[in-house]
């Protein structure tokens, strides 16, 4: 019988209920442009990506003008700012984690950039809660 000693959580849609502000993020981004933010065009094609992937996909998407570096960093100063305000668990997933703490090592995973992820921590003290 195989014997499970630790869990590794993917921070983003597992922890962090975080699609509604990357969500937000897009429509805020792409109404700076009067353009409207096309989910079911745009979103399958991003899930996964790191910043600078999702902004080649929105520049070649949209015909953006701007360099995909711009883009990129433009996203994230707007979901940093959104993160400033809610940065809401999913649901189910602090009552699960009591569950298991204690019984596990658990640690996280995440491709978040580190200007998001720091703030992250900075409000849900990640690193002390996960070591």
């Amino acid at each position: 019988m195989q014997t499970f000693r630790a869990i590794l959580f993917d921070l983003d849609g597992v922890i962090l209920d975080s699609e509604k502000i990357w969500d937000l993020g897009q429509e805020i981004f792409f109404s700076r442009r009067g353009v409207p933010y096309d989910r079911a065009r745009l979103k399958h094609r991003m899930s996964g990506q790191s910043i600078l992937a999702g902004a080649i996909v929105m520049k070649e998407t949209y015909g953006l003008p701007e360099p995909a570096e711009e883009i990129a960093r433009e996203r994230v100063e707007i979901v940093h700012a959104l993160f400033q305000s809610e940065i809401p668990y999913v649901s189910g997933f602090e009552t699960f984690f009591e569950k298991v703490n204690g019984t596990y090592r658990t640690c996280v995973a995440t491709a978040m950039e580190s200007s998001l992820l720091d703030l992250v921590d900075g409000k849900l003290e990640l690193r002390r809660r996960f070591g």
